[in-house]
């Protein structure tokens, strides 16, 4: 049992009969009919280019394994379409999964008999025990106890955790600011603070990369070694995922290009952000991988799913803990280490994509995979991330008598419009029409026509960017001329984070920092509003977190000081102000 009030509630495993059916029909999902709407997906949003991986499975019998690279926006204007998966692409918050997944091999490896290896030793009971005890037992820096005593398994299913604080992980341009060094006492202990005077008796729960950092911050102190080795030695190497990293690899000859789409449709190539094996973000987002590897790591869930044993010491006992763990936050919502837990007829698919986050009623983000249904029988655990230059969509569905299957969408694009989000849709769709053997498919009422939502989701996105453009250019052209002084730089009152301003041509810029000389966001234009307000002048494509309600989404500064000199800057976030002095 956890420790906290509230419990992990246990999830069914799904079935679409009542009985044993027998070995469903292989025919394929993935055909040149859905390569074609892909293509055109990829096509409407922007998108430069995309890997998707489909595997469909029945206990040893493998029903259909796909995976194919399209680059859509190709020199000649012809679709370029390999199968061999091998393209690496940042995975974001994908990266979560793998990092549950190799906590709870680590813990349940310790205790399966017959395994001569105890290197996780250390990892015996961790699951249960508060965060902060078990942090503080293997590290001889101290972790400030936190409200509630969350445990390992309420931050891997955000039951437990803290609110988002992207502001102080990323700059604005998702440029990662963080040491993994620092954020035990600056970000988990600053946020602590916070808690200190909340309602003790109130329930605390939310979706935050936080949540992992601190679970990383454990990995590192029971492991007593770097996050990176960990997942290294606990599930890449040992699954043979050779294309998989926590950071980006040091050899990769390719650079760190990413793609971004802006309000006009324009496609951009661009440097990515460079996160790292030893940044604060690394356990949250921090992944690097490909559409092959990531289906070899749901292989291996699949497999020991249907009573086999690929990783020694580790079976089905073992992954039904993983499974097992949720915390229903709403009726529809439950999170897992897996991801969101929801059936097909739920909007809970796209609740983590960029679509839903600009635009969160608006049918074109919340349209089902399926309608509304008296009892649908297809349930799956869905996960989604997005960063400048990706975006990316898993979903896994389980099944003890039938078959099971996982599709996983990464592109290398980011946009108005995630495609990711509609195109895992799609293929989930497909997936749900198809019949097994013993078994009617699901005929529901009318589909939505999943191009005609994305048709729209463009349009609507690109009206808001468009707008959004003319609010900055309008700004810049109608500033106030205020002569007091802001160039320098302001540093966080209590946390590390610092603003540069400079001058240039007559323009002020600011450039939001962390401690090493690498940890720098880009430049934006900073102009007045008022002669008590700063706005910082950020292009919609260029900063996924200044969407919607997102961490970035407030870009004004209040200026403090006398007439001549600016002293102080602050900045509201959903956390708190944050102030920034300077010396």
């Amino acid at each position: 049992m956890l420790v906290g009030e509230q419990k992990l509630t246990p999830l069914p495993f799904q079935r679409r009969s009542s009985r044993t059916a027998d070995l469903p029909i292989p025919s394929s999902v993935y055909d040149d009919e859905l390569e074609k709407e892909i293509i055109d997906i990829l096509r409407t949003c922007g998108t430069h280019g995309a890997g998707i991986s489909i595997r469909r499975q029945f206990k040893s019998n493998v029903l259909e394994h796909q995976t194919r690279t399209i680059v859509v926006q190709t020199e000649s204007g012809k679709p370029r379409i390999t199968s061999s998966g091998n393209e690496m692409f940042h995975i974001a918050s994908i990266t979560k999964i793998l990092i549950a997944a190799a906590v709870i091999i680590a813990i349940e490896t310790n205790s399966a008999p017959n395994v001569p290896e105890k290197q996780y030793s250390g990892f015996k009971d961790i699951g249960e025990e508060p965060l902060t005890k078990v942090y503080n037992q293997n590290s001889t820096v101290k972790m400030k106890a936190i409200p509630e005593n969350p445990t390992i398994y309420h931050f891997l299913t955000h039951s437990r955790g803290f609110l988002s604080a992207n502001h102080r992980l990323f700059g604005p341009c998702g440029t990662p600011l963080m040491a993994q060094t620092e954020a035990r006492d600056e970000l988990l202990s600053s946020i602590t603070d916070k808690e200190e005077g909340a309602d003790k008796n109130k329930t605390w729960a939310g979706y935050s990369n936080v949540n992992y950092v601190a679970v990383a911050l454990v990995i590192e102190a029971v492991w007593q070694n770097s996050l990176d080795t960990f997942m290294n030695d606990t599930l890449f190497n040992r699954l043979k995922m050779g294309s998989t990293s926590i950071g980006l690899p040091a050899n990769r000859t390719m650079g760190n290009s990413g793609w971004t789409v802006d309000d006009q449709g324009c496609l951009h190539e661009i440097r990515q952000p460079t996160y790292r094996a030893d940044g604060a973000e690394a356990a949250a987002l921090g992944a690097y991988s490909t559409v092959k590897d990531l289906d070899t790591f749901f292989k291996f869930v699949i497999d020991t799913f249907y009573d086999s044993s690929p990783l020694p010491g580790f079976d089905i006992s073992g992954l039904q803990k993983l499974l097992k763990m949720t915390y229903q936050a709403t009726e529809l919502l439950h999170f897992t280490a897996l991801g969101l837990f929801t059936k097909l007829d739920h909007s809970t698919i796209g609740a983590l994509s960029t679509n839903r986050l600009q635009f969160p009623d608006e049918l074109f983000s919340t349209y089902n995979v399926l309608p509304k249904q008296e009892e649908c029988m297809i349930s799956v655990y869905y996960m989604a991330g997005s960063a400048i230059g990706c975006g990316c969509a898993t979903a896994l569905h389980l099944n003890e008598n039938e078959e099971s299957f996982v599709v996983t969408v990464l592109t290398d694009t980011s946009g108005p419009v995630d495609s990711a989000d509609h195109i895992l849709r799609l293929i989930l769709q497909k997936i749900a029409q198809r019949p097994v053997q013993g078994t009617r498919p699901q005929k529901p009422g009318q589909l939505s026509n999943v191009k005609h939502m994305v048709n729209l989701a463009m349009v609507e996105s690109r009206r808001k960017w468009t707008k959004r453009m003319e609010k900055i250019q309008y700004d810049i052209e109608h500033a106030p001329k205020i002569s007091k002084n802001i160039e320098g730089i302001f540093y966080g009152d209590s946390f590390s984070q610092r603003l540069e301003i400079s001058k240039r041509n007559g323009k002020h810029f600011i450039a939001v920092k962390g401690t090493s000389a690498s940890s720098a966001s880009d430049e934006f234009q900073l102009v007045w509003v008022d002669k008590n307000l700063l706005r910082m002048c950020v292009s919609p494509h260029l900063s996924v977190d200044s969407l919607g309600n997102g961490d970035w989404s407030n870009l004004d500064f209040k200026a403090e000081g006398d007439e001549q000199t600016v002293t102080e800057l602050i900045r509201r976030t959903a956390s708190g102000e944050d102030r920034f002095l300077r010396r």
